[in-house]
């Protein structure tokens, strides 16, 4: 049978009892046997001496972020076109969720969408739905489409030049603002095709003003059903119209901000083959006339939510008939700061106004009447 002996606690020494050594801190936390020996000096340090590494020829410059991808807008324009940039850049996903922007009626298609707009609207749920994985994929697809579109030949049907003309808006803010530099640049060369199609539209499209029309018609010719009753649809002919009128007013908005934003980002952004004669010529082109360019003497478009967010023919016709309406010309507001109220603003107004004004001011303007500016 064996014993186990108790360890011995002391030892004598010299007459003296001295306790028995502990494992030092060390092996104590790690857990593990200590040979109680004492810690070897620590080692003297050797300086290491590397040679430096060959230069790259890469700079702490050149590792920013290329001029080609820099923001396109500046903080400045960026601060006064808040609401306008938002709109643009959300276009897309308003038309696909919504069925309309602020310058395409929700029921403008009811009876049909042209196919170049149909092309246009797969684009936008396309997009919406891109990832990491099919972002190029998706871009391909968008800029086969343009490039179909830019294909046909312009008609001067009326309906015809509307859809070319909003597909193509469509197309450039979905590329304008992507993060892919190559739709960047794809965006750049297609601006000229917008303005030939905006040109050929102001040229070969005469707009009529319903409202003007029925000045001196009962209330009820907006009522009535032409489906049942044969009259003229004179709300849906207003729809088309107003349609047309901001969707001309967006074109020019959109192109003179990418001219404003290609002046301020890249003054020198023109061609090599471009002589120095022709980049003055062009700066001094860089002019604002305080109406977008838009010298059209029928261009205007009514600032008023009522008429434009109607659901209903009878809600049309009951704003036609009781709320205020402001037809604004040559963006001249002043008729509307004087007289309107918060309520009449519709999306399209707060863009023009905030553009026009600032935030700040706007939103004082709102307070001023007891409204608060909701910026979406």
């Amino acid at each position: 049978m064996s014993v186990i002996q108790t360890p011995v606690a002391y030892k004598e020494r010299n007459g003296t009892a001295i306790p028995r050594r502990k494992s030092c801190r060390a092996c104590a936390k790690a857990k593990r046997r200590c040979d109680l020996m004492l810690p070897p000096p620590p080692p003297i340090p050797i300086p290491s001496s590397y040679p430096k590494a060959p230069r790259s020829g890469i700079s702490k410059k050149s590792l920013s972020s290329p001029p080609s991808v820099k923001p396109l807008f500046t903080s400045g324009m960026s601060s006064r076109l808040r609401i306008t940039l938002d709109v643009f850049q959300n276009a897309h996903r308003t038309m696909v969720l919504e069925n309309q922007t602020p310058w395409c009626h929700p029921l403008l298609y009811k009876n049909g969408m042209p196919r170049v707009m149909q092309d246009a609207y797969a684009c936008c749920s396309l997009y919406m739905n891109r990832n990491p994985t099919n972002s190029k994929t998706i871009l391909s697809i968008i800029e086969n489409r343009v490039a179909e579109l830019l294909a046909l030949k312009q008609s001067n049907d009326a309906w015809d030049c509307l859809a070319r003309l909003q597909a193509l808006i469509l197309y450039q803010t979905i590329r304008i603002f992507d993060d892919d530099t190559s739709a960047l640049v794809a965006a750049e060369l297609t601006m000229p095709a917008l303005q030939a199609t905006l040109t050929h539209f102001v040229g070969n499209v005469v707009l009529e003003d319903t409202l003007l029309c029925i000045g001196g018609l009962p209330i009820n010719c907006l009522i009535e059903d032409p489906s049942i009753s044969g009259a003229k649809d004179y709300w849906y002919n207003w729809i088309f119209e107003e349609s047309a009128r901001r969707t001309l007013f967006l074109s020019y908005l959109l192109i003179r901000i990418w001219e404003v934003s290609q002046h301020v980002n890249n003054p020198q952004n023109l061609t090599a083959s471009t002589t120095k004669s022709q980049r003055v010529g062009q700066k001094n082109k860089l002019t604002c006339d305080g109406r977008l360019g838009l010298s059209n003497s029928w261009w205007y478009w009514y600032l008023s939510s009522h008429l434009w967010e109607a659901p209903t023919r009878y809600d049309f016709a009951l704003a036609f008939a009781e709320k205020n309406r402001f037809v604004i010309k040559d963006l001249d507001f002043s008729e509307f700061l004087a007289l309107g109220q918060p309520e009449d603003v519709d999306l399209l107004g707060k863009m023009a106004l905030s553009a026009l004004m600032g935030n700040e001011k706007l939103q004082e303007w709102f307070f001023e009447r007891g409204a608060i500016l909701r910026i979406p």
